[in-house]
């Protein structure tokens, strides 16, 4: 039986599995029938497992073959591999830590304006780059690139976990003041932060999502409070740990000898940009292509859909008009 995804959108959260099988409209399973399901929904929709829930990342326009998956996946895969391969050999030590903001410049994921235009007070600008872009068409940018390019880091670390060329976790640092008396100043030194901080942050965390009305970490990233989430949670750490900075990122463990030995030459950071700004605006093609407001399509959604949710004329432009600036 074909599934029917027309209720689904990019970013969208689901708490649990029965609640997303309600949406598509078939049985809820378990054990082995659950497993074989799930294999099945992945041939129309890309998701992804946070505990028990289920965030959308991408919708395909077609049900794809489990081979044909797999070789979209490849082809990232290979690219980041080989860049970040090349970049870590030629790190002094053999463990590293990186932002997300710095892993992903370094894989030419984005470009510097990204980062720069993400912050909701920046957003405006991105206005002007179009006559008729709106704040939507730039918060669901953001939203499906940002859902994507974790998708596509995501699988390029466990394979080279996989092929046991490095071992990755995603800790927490804790950035302290720690003065030099014979110079008269202070310096921001970070660490990593203990089983015991990590309990403290994750606590402080749930609670400050929980006063700014957000279940998940993911509504809070594509609403215009993620500013004020963070100076707040910046204030708490401040004023009752004393802690200056607390951020999360990647750690990178590996042997420099081995990943010398894995790195293929032939891939340049430049590639990999323009597959990821093809595989965007092919995606935002698809989205309106199938729910877009379009004469042939919304008298029927209206009819057949309580709430039906429409892309508007034009949103495949403007959201390629954002990655030309912004990727």
């Amino acid at each position: 039986m074909k599934l029917d995804t027309s209720k689904l959108t990019e970013g969208q959260i689901f708490g649990t599995y029965p609640e997303l099988c309600r949406v598509l409209g078939c049985e809820v399973y378990g054990g082995y029938q659950k497993t074989k399901q799930l294999k099945e929904f992945e041939r129309y929709f890309n998701y992804e497992k946070n505990g028990k829930k289920f965030v959308i990342t991408e919708i395909y326009p077609e049900p794809i073959s489990e081979e044909y998956r797999v070789a979209a996946n490849a082809k990232y895969v290979t690219f980041v591999q080989n860049i970040l391969l090349s970049y870590l050999s030629q790190q002094e030590e053999e463990i590293i830590y990186l932002s997300q903001k710095r892993l992903w410049s370094i894989l030419g994921l984005v470009n510097n304006k990204y980062f720069t235009m993400r912050p909701t007070h920046r957003r405006e600008d991105l206005m002007k780059l179009s006559d008729d872009m709106t704040m939507f068409d730039i918060n669901h940018f953001f939203t499906r690139s940002s859902l994507k390019f974790c998708d596509i880091v995501k699988n390029a670390l466990n394979s080279l976990k996989r092929r046991k060329l490095l071992l990755y976790e995603e800790p927490y640092r804790i950035g302290e003041l720690v003065s030099d008396h014979d110079f008269f100043r202070s310096d921001i030194v970070y660490r990593d932060a203990t089983d015991t901080e990590k309990k403290y942050i994750l606590k402080t965390e749930r609670k400050t999502l929980k006063e700014f009305g957000f279940e998940n970490e993911n509504q809070m990233l594509i609403s215009n409070k993620r500013s004020a989430y963070y100076e707040k949670l910046d204030k708490i750490f401040k004023e009752e740990r004393d802690w200056v900075h607390v951020y999360s990122c990647y750690k990178f463990i590996y042997d420099k000898h081995n990943i010398v030995e894995a790195i293929n030459e032939d891939t340049e950071v430049q590639q990999m940009n323009q597959l990821v700004i093809d595989a965007l605006n092919e995606q935002a093609e698809n989205n309106y292509k199938k729910k877009g407001y379009t004469s042939d399509t919304a008298a029927i959604r209206m009819f057949d859909e309580e709430k039906p949710f429409f892309y508007h004329k034009g949103y495949q432009e403007r959201q390629r008009i954002l990655t030309d600036n912004l990727i």
